[in-house]
């Protein structure tokens, strides 16, 4: 699982790598080779890509599969994990926002928001690599507690990076885009603990419910 997200997050390293600096130089016209190179890529994986048919299996229905996964999360004492993390994902996105706040009071160019993904990308990566290297045997009880409150201080922090980004010695473009990496590492190594978790603890036959 690790080996695959690594994959797709270099392959999305690349394209941030040359998005602002492809868009400076093209113009408008970047959108339409940008359709163009989708389409090639989706036709070339059409004809390369031949995936094995999966065994065949008897599949429970849908009332039959909510009972199963039911019993199972109460049977593995998951009901407080997931409730935690509902409550969690309640916090809304600011993404949107953060984006209007950069191009219009820290005057970010099309390079700077390619950078900021890009520095989001390679912390993601470094998450991943992080969990399954130097970080796989911590105890998952204390680590997640642990991401949990990071986030929480580092949304905090965010306060400082929109009311009092002209008080540090630093640029405010550089302050803005470290932040936003460190905040894309958490978040990183907050998803890849709880997919194990449920990973692990899934009932067979039940993988893609």
């Amino acid at each position: 699982l690790m080996t695959v997200f690594g994959v797709r997050l270099i392959a999305r390293i690349c394209s941030n790598a040359f998005f602002g600096f492809a868009y400076n130089y093209l113009g408008n016209s970047f959108f339409f080779c940008n359709a163009i190179v989708t389409l090639l890529s989706i036709i070339f994986a059409l004809f390369t890509v031949d995936l094995p048919s999966p065994p065949a299996k008897e599949r429970p229905g849908l009332r039959q599969s909510i009972s199963v996964a039911a019993s199972a999360i109460k049977e593995t004492g998951l009901q407080r994990l997931i409730i935690s993390d509902f409550i969690v994902s309640l916090c809304p996105s600011i993404e949107a926002g953060l984006k209007y706040f950069y191009i219009g009071v820290l005057s970010f160019t099309n390079t700077d928001l390619s950078i900021r993904k890009l520095v989001q990308e390679a912390c993601f990566l470094l998450g991943i690599f992080a969990m399954g290297t130097c970080l796989k045997d911590v105890s998952r009880n204390w680590f997640l507690k642990f991401i949990y409150f990071s986030i929480a201080f580092w949304n905090l922090a965010l306060i400082v990076v929109i009311d009092h980004h002209d008080f540090f010695p630093i640029s405010s473009t550089v302050l803005a885009i470290g932040h936003s990496g460190i905040f894309s590492l958490l978040l990183e190594m907050k998803i890849l603990p709880l997919m194990g978790i449920f990973m692990e603890n899934c009932p067979k036959n039940l993988e893609g419910f």
